[in-house]
């Protein structure tokens, strides 16, 4: 399921015009699944989600080698909008919400059910409603 919706997302933004001609076949002989919603202007090489169902994702850009686990909403409604930005290496975890305008740092972790409406630092673990840093690397006093 989740394979079908990033191989969908992967050509239909690709240039190559013969891929985007076999669409229509694929979509024939693999039916997209409706449990997970892609959309984000760009995803880097890497991207894992893991059981995506119930999985909403609107980012402006996810980095490099993240891993999405299922039940999460990236970029849903939240009051002054906009989308976020998710660095490289991040996790995020089951049912967790990330809203509103706001940057996830590299390496950065977020915990199981959190809803995260500020920005995270790089090396950094969120968690909570709503949450806060509860841990970051080379940071003694949080």
């Amino acid at each position: 399921m989740e394979f079908r919706s990033l191989f969908y997302y992967r050509i239909e933004s690709s240039n190559n015009t013969i891929n985007k001609s076999l669409l229509p076949f694929a979509r024939y002989l693999l039916k997209p699944r409706d449990a997970l919603y892609i959309e984000s202007a760009y995803i880097g090489p890497g991207l894992v989600i893991k059981h995506g169902g119930n999985t909403v994702i609107r980012a402006a850009s996810i980095g490099e080698n993240c891993m999405i686990f299922q039940d999460v909403a990236i970029g849903y409604k939240y009051p002054g909008g906009g989308l976020p930005v998710i660095g490289n290496h991040v996790h995020i975890s089951v049912g967790a919400k990330v809203l509103g305008s706001i940057r996830i740092g590299d390496y950065a972790i977020v915990a199981v059910n959190s809803v995260i409406i500020k920005d995270m630092p790089d090396r950094s673990t969120g968690g909570g409603v709503p949450a806060r840093v509860i841990h970051q690397a080379g940071v003694t006093d949080i």
